[in-house]
């Protein structure tokens, strides 16, 4: 688990309408700006307050230990924050570690959970936004978007991919049907000596008409798992899939027969 695992989960948690989340906030644009948050989220509905989270990511006790060696740097940005966390992978930290005012949420198998609420800072304790700050988290969402930008591909160039790709295995096709049907050939003609010994004629084609009551309930079951052969070997691709399972079936039918038929010789 790495930090933009963690980045993620915070980002899927403060998401829109409601929310508006940065990753990699600054306090200022330029020389002022000394101190990084690892995301900053926005709740963007007057009704709730416009609360603003700050978060600080850690993934190993040794990054931890020097957040928690020195916590009065974080109030460079969390002074223009009501409520100020630590996100760490699950069981990375004993909560009483943490200052007291910090909530601590803790990324695991099941998500991100909250390990311990944070603190609200009293409404006059909230720094208002300065224009550098303000600065700031257009940077990390210029960043982001620039990003994206970069990433981005264009629906007619996905279509024009799935074209070529579609095409291309239209005219591989019938060389791929080539090597499935010698592949079935191959397999089919594995099966023939048991086949055989049943009665069976696998040139028929209503070969499992010649079913006597005689062979009973396995060799039912070998007729109809060679049923499945022949219309693989007549041509059908998809076959190859059933034939791989029918084959360990017959090994198994052949030795249920074994009794029925000792003068017959069967081979894998």
């Amino acid at each position: 688990m790495n930090e933009t695992d963690c980045y993620e989960a915070i980002a899927a948690q403060h998401c829109a309408p409601e929310w508006a989340c940065f990753r990699d906030v600054a306090n200022a644009t330029g020389f002022a700006g000394r101190r990084r948050a690892d995301a900053v989220a926005m709740n963007l509905y007057p009704s709730r307050g416009l609360e603003i989270r700050g978060f600080e990511i850690k993934v190993s006790r040794s990054d931890l230990r020097k957040e928690l060696a020195t916590p009065d740097k974080a109030e460079t940005i969390a002074s223009f924050c009501n409520t100020w966390w630590i996100v760490t992978p699950a069981g990375l930290t004993d909560k009483d570690d943490i200052p007291l005012a910090w909530g601590i949420m803790e990324l695991g198998d099941k998500g991100l959970r909250t390990k311990r609420g944070a603190v609200p800072r009293a409404p006059e304790e909230v720094k208002p936004l300065s224009k550098l700050f303000i600065a700031a988290v257009a940077r990390a969402a210029h960043k982001e978007l620039d990003t994206i930008r970069q990433n981005w591909i264009q629906r007619s160039n996905i279509e024009e991919q799935m074209e070529a790709r579609y095409q291309a295995g239209v005219a591989a096709a019938p060389r791929e049907a080539r090597f499935r049907i010698a592949a079935l050939e191959s397999k089919l003609a594995g099966a023939r000596p048991l086949l055989a010994a049943l009665g069976v004629d696998v040139d028929a084609e209503r070969w499992e008409d010649k079913l006597t009551k005689d062979h009973g309930e396995e060799a039912a079951k070998a007729l109809c798992l060679g049923r499945v052969l022949l219309r693989g070997y007549g041509g059908v691709p998809h076959a190859a899939a059933l034939l791989d399972n029918s084959i360990a079936e017959l090994q198994r039918v052949r030795t249920a027969l074994a009794p029925m038929i000792p003068a017959v010789e069967v081979k894998p």
